[in-house]
């Protein structure tokens, strides 16, 4: 018997929509989920610049689609942009 299969789902937050609040708070979420045993992946990257408009940072979080609504539900309680694929 085969078990079902999740390919996952990739929430991507960014400060170009979101305060540093809600990117500290996504990471912070980031942080408590990357011991979890069906997370894919949660990492950060950024591009810092001189200038601050042009410094950018973002997050990524890859879970497992049975953890969709609860990462939406999350990110929907806190204001939290993202892009989800």
């Amino acid at each position: 018997m085969f078990s079902n299969i999740s390919f996952g789902s990739r929430f991507e937050v960014a400060n170009i929509h979101n305060n540093f609040g809600k990117m500290l708070k996504f990471a912070e979420k980031c942080t408590e989920l990357q011991n979890e045993k069906d997370v894919y992946m949660a990492y950060e990257s950024s591009c810092v610049s001189d200038n601050p408009e042009l410094s950018f940072k973002r997050h990524l979080l890859i879970v497992p689609d049975s953890m969709d609504l609860e990462i939406e539900t999350y990110c929907a309680n806190n204001g939290i942009n993202f892009i989800k694929s």
